[in-house]
């Protein structure tokens, strides 16, 4: 009888703990840099088109990207627009920032799991 059993390739080694805090350091750089370019976006939106000062401009593009909601009321209905627009793409971009700032925690968890399934399977 013939053996069904599938042979697998040897798993990679887990990163050494320096190499993977360069890797979480390089995730978390562009992940803040992501949320970054999106807070100033909104500053500038919040700023230019609603004609908020610079202050309330960056406690709106805050409080919508963190999702607790504008503070302020928006004086046209270009503001509104932009206002909806913004509050669509930020909810958007801060779940996929953060995913991007965690994805190197799952992704060493999984492998370790991976590896230890491996080591059962020689046994």
């Amino acid at each position: 009888m013939p053996n069904t059993r599938r042979m697998r390739r040897p798993s990679p080694p887990l990163l050494t703990p320096g190499q993977f805090a360069a890797r979480v350091a390089g995730f978390t750089a562009f992940g803040l840099g992501g949320i970054g370019l999106a807070l100033a976006l909104g500053t500038w939106g919040y700023h230019d088109i609603a004609g908020l000062s610079w202050v309330d401009s960056v406690f709106n593009a805050s409080m919508i990207l963190s999702g607790m909601g504008p503070a302020n009321a928006m004086p046209t209905d270009r503001a509104k627009i932009f206002a909806s627009i913004y509050a669509l793409c930020a909810g958007l971009a801060w779940t996929a920032l953060l995913s991007v700032i965690v994805y190197p925690f799952v992704q060493r968890m999984l492998h370790a799991l991976h590896l230890e399934m491996n080591k059962d399977d020689e046994t």
